[in-house]
């Protein structure tokens, strides 16, 4: 349990304040500028500065902290997919978010109940026979399940609605539940707490890259000019716009507040 959990639980005083520096003005130069105050983005300046020693960060958000694609996202942390590399990213990720809320000592709400998935086709049986076995082969903790454990496990839950009868069930006991923007959140203080520098700053929206001057990058903004070693873009968005036209490269596209989490390296 987090101490800061621990504390919140035993104060008489409610709200208590959460200790999330505000914003500071931008510096002149950054060895890494990254676009997007979200979880890719906040994971990356954090796991820059504790791993690499790399502590001159700038996060530039163009709205409050982990208010795009992070808030929206589902709460569900998970490790039953189907490929062997799937699984295996994936059971890494599950075991991080074990422990994240220690890391951080900022409570994300993590909450380990398991995930119940249901069948009601053949077909559908089929699949997730295939990706039990899957996940059982690579040490994740995935069964299959008939009514009568379904029944057991969940006792309100209609097995019969309508048409569409529950024949099977897919139990992944290591499902798991966690509220993202605290993720960010908590990202946001635990890069601060490792020195990051400027770990964000909410004031600035997206960035155009321009002129490349011996490794060395400047960053376009509505406010500032600011040169860097190296940016990375992490804002979630459609890789194109259905007319063949990418987010990343096209000015003339507004930033998507939806669609596919990605991370592009600007070289």
């Amino acid at each position: 349990m987090p101490f800061n959990l621990l504390k919140y639980g035993m104060s008489s005083e409610y709200p208590v304040d959460v200790d999330l520096p505000p914003p500071k003005e931008l510096r002149s130069s950054y060895d890494v500028v990254i676009i997007g105050a979200g979880g890719h983005g906040l994971a990356t300046a954090y796991y820059l500065a504790k791993y690499h020693g790399i502590t001159n960060i700038a996060v530039l958000e163009k709205s409050y902290l982990g208010g795009g694609n992070t808030a929206r996202n589902t709460a569900v942390i998970r490790s039953n997919y189907l490929t062997s590399e799937g699984v295996r990213f994936y059971a890494e990720s599950v075991r991080m978010f074990q422990s994240l809320s220690n890391e951080f000592d900022f409570n994300i709400m993590y909450s380990e109940r398991g995930q119940l998935t249901l069948a009601h086709t053949d077909a559908t049986v089929r699949s997730f026979r295939q990706r039990a076995e899957v996940n059982k082969h690579f040490g994740g903790r995935t069964e299959m399940i008939d009514r009568q454990q379904i029944r057991e496990l969940v006792p309100s839950l209609n097995l019969d609605p309508g048409h569409l009868p529950v024949l099977a069930g897919l139990w992944h006991i290591d499902g798991a539940t966690a509220r993202h923007d605290a993720v960010a959140w908590g990202l946001r203080q635990a890069g601060c707490q490792a020195r990051c520098g400027n770990p964000s700053t909410d004031r600035s929206p997206g960035s155009n890259h321009r002129e490349r001057h011996h490794h060395c990058r400047k960053n376009q903004s509505r406010h500032h000019q600011v040169r860097l070693r190296g940016a990375g873009d992490c804002r979630a968005q459609f890789f194109t716009d259905g007319q063949g036209r990418d987010p990343f490269t096209d000015p003339d596209l507004p930033a998507a507040s939806h669609g596919y989490p990605a991370v592009q390296a600007v070289s």
